[in-house]
């Protein structure tokens, strides 16, 4: 049964009357008109102050899981979904080992697993104060909201990876917990089991549950008998999945599924610095200024950033030892054969990792029988697959390169049901590196929800409000 909805705090509106604040205290001493050098003050501060908060509409939340296993906090957050009739959202945090609901605008609601709340072995649900569950029992690696109008509307169905398995979890209103309702699947390749390979989970408009497993998908009624089997073809993973359940869509009843970018590889060359004295490096004909031996490695990331040939955020440079330090390409010379640094001043540089692009991932479009329709994205790197229940829109994370992949390189599009490219936003500012089922599309908020669990450093749970269309990449 569908859970009550819980009501979500408005977010607080800018603040306003800055600008008659700043004009009255910048008015002239003795006199209502202000002078002419203050005028020019005013005008770059009115500017400035414009800057600061006309911020873009897609600009995200901040991180509303932050790293930690206390309330509220997320650890290797893996997937998300929206229930579409409260709005609240619920990821699935791996190395938490247990499910943290929020309301749409990201205030913490409460979570569930085993132990969450005391550390005993038994189903625990959780508020003020949460801890890691237990994951030998229980490590929810994909989530999905049964957002139909069958009989199970409301509930969740979570993708075990302790034991292979799904369960499925109903929100008892009268006791403020999470009950397990059944558990079904086990290991295995056979019907109704689960390979070693990521797990998407979808539930289409009849109430049916969809589970992307290698070569294939698993249909489930929803008191877990197993249904259908639908091949895919090839030996590929499946690491997102998405049901469009709108029946006013054109596409209605049609599978969206993902195939992860393979081989990618992001180049890694290698500097030992001399042990005195300064030195250069060129890269694309450009050469930098004089670095001292002593240089960091945030220097040495400047002084690369510096020349045009490379630009911000494509290179990472970390200190591997005293003297010798790893830069890393990415950004836009993620996974290519890029050519070697040439040192000076007793420098020297080796390729450690060879850039290479490797096979793209595929974004393809299904018939119910799971035969191909079209492929809707194959020169990209989408990673990550969302879609608005209303509207039949895709969302999906394009990023550089799946191996190495800098925090804040993937892009958001939203595509329409035939492939056509919407809009592009969130450039450097989605955190960590989202993959599978890491985004949502809250339709009551008009949100995407975007989980990584790449390093607990990034583990990281954002919303990006839907800005209107825009310019694409390269447009």
């Amino acid at each position: 049964m569908r859970h009550q909805a819980r009501s979500a705090k408005a977010p607080s509106s800018p603040r306003t009357g800055n600008a008659a604040t700043l004009r009255a205290a910048l008015r002239a001493k003795g006199t209502d008109a202000p002078s002419l050098p203050l005028l020019a003050l005013l005008a770059l501060a009115i500017a400035a102050l414009l800057a600061l908060t006309a911020a873009p509409t897609y600009a995200a939340t901040p991180n509303f899981c932050p790293p930690g296993s206390a309330a509220g906090q997320c650890n290797g957050p893996e997937a998300v979904a929206v229930d579409q009739a409260s709005g609240n959202v619920f990821i699935a945090e791996g190395n938490n080992a247990r499910v943290s609901e929020f309301d749409s605008a990201g205030h913490f609601l409460r979570a569930f697993g085993f132990g969450v709340s005391d550390g005993a072995e038994e189903l625990e649900t959780c508020t003020t104060a949460c801890i890691g569950g237990a994951g030998f029992l229980f490590r929810p690696v994909a989530v999905a909201v049964d957002n139909s109008a069958g009989p199970s509307a409301g509930d969740l169905y979570v993708f075990n990876g302790a034991n292979a398995s799904v369960e499925k979890y109903s929100f008892n209103s009268l006791t403020a917990k999470f009950e397990l309702l059944l558990t079904f699947g086990s290991e295995g390749t056979g019907p109704g089991q689960f390979g070693p390979s990521s797990h998407p989970l979808a539930v289409g408009s009849s109430g049916s549950l969809w589970v992307g497993d290698v070569e294939r998908l698993e249909q489930f009624s929803d008191v877990g008998t197993f249904l259908s089997e639908v091949a895919l073809g090839g030996a590929v993973e499946t690491v997102a999945l998405a049901i469009d359940i709108d029946s006013a869509s054109p596409a209605f009843k049609d599978f969206y599924t993902l195939t992860p970018p393979a081989g990618e590889e992001n180049e890694v060359q290698t500097v030992t610095r001399p042990a005195s004295g300064s030195y250069t490096l060129t890269f694309g004909g450009q050469t930098t200024v004089p670095i001292a031996a002593s240089a960091t490695p945030a220097e040495v990331q400047q002084f690369l950033e510096a020349l045009p040939s490379i630009g911000r955020n494509n290179v990472r440079v970390t200190a591997q030892e005293s003297t010798i330090d790893q830069v890393g390409f990415g950004g836009g010379l993620a996974a290519t054969d890029v050519e070697q640094i040439i040192p000076s001043g007793g420098a020297t540089v080796e390729t450690s990792t060879q850039g290479s692009p490797g096979t793209p991932g595929v974004l393809s479009k299904r018939k119910p029988n799971g035969e191909l329709l079209e492929t809707l994205d194959a020169s990209g790197h989408p990673v990550a697959l969302a879609l608005d229940p209303t509207t039949g829109n895709l969302f999906v994370s394009d990023q550089p390169a799946t191996k190495q992949a800098f925090p804040g390189s993937a892009t958001l599009l939203e595509l329409k049901s035939s492939g056509e490219k919407v809009r592009a936003f969130a450039t450097g500012e989605v955190m960590g590196h989202p993959q599978g089922n890491a985004l949502a599309f809250g339709n009551t908020a008009q949100r995407i929800y975007v989980v990584s669990s790449a390093g607990e450093e990034n583990s990281a749970a954002q919303a990006f409000a839907v800005p209107p269309p825009g310019p694409l990449p390269g447009g």
